[in-house]
């Protein structure tokens, strides 16, 4: 069994076949991204000729056609919300309908009529104020659910819906950041308190686990992308070059290099220890924004599991050992080269590997979130 899918970025589209026997990426491709921009489709058809051009790359070179597909993005328009609803069940047994019931009653009471829900993850159940895993089934006069809600624009989500029902018959967009969080966070993970960070280009996702469940998400709009804009303005040279040099020259730890390291190209000379500097200056103003949200939901002084960068900004040298340095906790790389054939660094692919892993497993193993979001509609 192999499965497609997109991740779609303000720099990039990425893409991935996934053989899930094998258990490897069969076969990977990107393309700079046109008529998408900081989580809005500028240019539908621009967006479009992006999509169709991967299509026909790999249906070229693999010589198949896919009728499913999954499409993840992470866009600043995406709101996250944390509910806790009720129903009463005057001891009568729980059944799918009791929760589609409260479920369908948030997706039709909590949501402006110009957004639509992505993704809903029921995070706990409750009957009688007694915590269990899976209420179907089971007894009692009244049901807890807490749950988590992403809804985004409606008018986004439409347009996504327009371009690859071109391409396929079915399809599911997805919150990529989630996805990654839930995938690669182990169950000691999710149990000691873990911050899970998805360094984007344009957003950075933070997803913090305690006590074996998501406690909050946070999405900020900032990303690798403004270090490439600071790079740029500080060297006077355009995007392009400035995204360049950060992803070959690149890296963190300014003050182990010597004044004397230049790196010599087309571009021009340029000194190693000024990118770097410029680098972590921006850096440090989302390492802020990390630790604002740590005091905000009270774990700046408890956090066992330290923090887990994955996504594409993680390809930055000496990630770990600078974020280590500044937040003074145990830090971890997400490297998903497991899943590949060769050694190189392929963390930009970490959230694409995590949401269709996940969609396999949610056949094999989540079969009854899948009848509550079929009862729902979704």
């Amino acid at each position: 069994m192999k499965g497609l899918g997109f991740d779609i970025g303000s720099y990039e589209v990425k893409s991935i076949v996934f053989d899930f026997e094998k258990n490897k990426v069969i076969y990977f491709d990107k393309v700079k991204t046109k008529g998408f921009q900081k989580g809005k489709i500028t240019k539908k058809l621009d967006l479009k000729e992006t999509v169709e051009k991967i299509v026909f790359n790999f249906e070229n070179n693999l010589e198949t056609r896919f009728e499913k597909a999954i499409i993840g993005f992470a866009s600043p328009e995406f709101t996250v919300k944390k509910q806790k609803e009720f129903v009463m069940l005057n001891q009568e047994t729980v059944r799918e309908e009791d929760l589609g019931k409260f479920l369908g009653y948030s997706k039709k009471g909590n949501f402006l009529a110009n957004r639509e829900i992505v993704e809903f993850f029921p995070l706990t159940y409750f009957i009688d104020q007694i915590e269990v895993q899976d209420p179907i089934g089971k007894r009692g006069n009244r049901l807890d659910v807490e749950f988590l809600l992403i809804d985004g624009p409606s008018f986004l989500l439409q347009e996504i819906n327009d371009i690859f029902s071109s391409y396929f018959s079915s399809f599911k967009i997805k919150f990529s950041s989630l996805a990654s969080a839930y995938f690669y966070t182990t169950e000691k993970d999710k149990d000691i308190g873990t911050l899970f960070f998805d360094f984007g280009h344009e957003t950075s996702t933070l997803v913090l686990f305690s006590e074996g469940k998501c406690l909050e998400v946070k999405i900020l709009p900032i990303g690798s992308f403004s270090l490439t804009k600071d790079l740029a303005s500080a060297l006077r040279i355009n995007i392009e070059d400035a995204e360049y040099l950060k992803t070959r020259y690149g890296s963190f730890g300014s003050k182990k290099i010597s004044k004397k390291e230049k790196i010599q190209s087309e571009l021009g000379d340029f000194s190693l220890k000024e990118i770097s500097r410029i680098l972590e200056l921006r850096y440090e103003d989302i390492l802020k924004e990390i630790e604002k949200f740590l005091k905000e939901t009270n774990f700046h002084k408890k956090l066992p599991g330290g923090i887990l960068i994955s996504g594409g900004g993680a390809k930055i040298g000496n990630i770990v050992s600078f974020t280590k340095e500044k937040t003074k906790r145990y830090v971890k790389k997400i490297l998903p080269n497991e899943f590949f054939d060769s050694d190189q660094d392929y963390c930009e692919f970490s959230n694409l590997i995590a949401m269709l892993n996940l969609e396999r497993n949610s056949f094999e193993k989540f079969t009854f979130l899948d009848k509550i979001k079929k009862f729902l509609g979704f």
